[in-house]
């Protein structure tokens, strides 16, 4: 049975992949975590779909998160723009040391079985001057 980890299951990103691997069912488990409470659309704690809350940079929620194999994992928690400049502790907790954190977890496991398949999808903003008009315009043709 395949575990799929996916952190900032209660974003925007994060909730959208969660939802639509549950309406295809094409995995064993979802194990689903946030800082944030379990969001109405997420269904009651079963075999196949978990809710943990908590701090990715907590050795706590880490153990918990790792008591069983993980096959694959979506790290799309972070705290982007002007909440990482409001809090610059807390930007760095979550996207640097919570980062970190959970990857030294995979590997640890990686290191006993087959590695995970870790997948990191940064929403996290780039701060500096603002981009000329045909950087801008090169960039957005190449969004997908």
């Amino acid at each position: 049975m395949t575990t799929c980890l996916i952190t900032g299951a209660g974003g925007f990103v994060g909730s959208a992949l969660a939802r639509t691997l549950m309406a295809a069912g094409t995995f064993g488990r979802l194990l689903l975590t946030d800082r944030a409470p379990k969001p109405d659309w997420c269904p009651p704690d079963g075999a196949r779909v978990v809710w943990q809350p908590g701090e990715l940079h907590d050795p706590a929620l880490l153990d918990a998160l790792f008591s069983g194999r993980i096959d694959r994992v979506a790290h799309l928690a972070g705290v982007v723009s002007g909440a990482a400049e409001a809090d610059f502790d807390l930007g760095w907790r979550v996207n640097v040391d919570a980062t970190r954190a959970l990857l030294a977890r995979s590997v640890a496991q990686g290191r006993s079985g087959p590695p995970i398949r870790f997948v990191f999808a940064s929403s996290i903003a780039v701060h500096g001057v603002p981009l000329d008009r045909k950087s801008t315009r090169l960039n957005s043709s190449h969004r997908t």
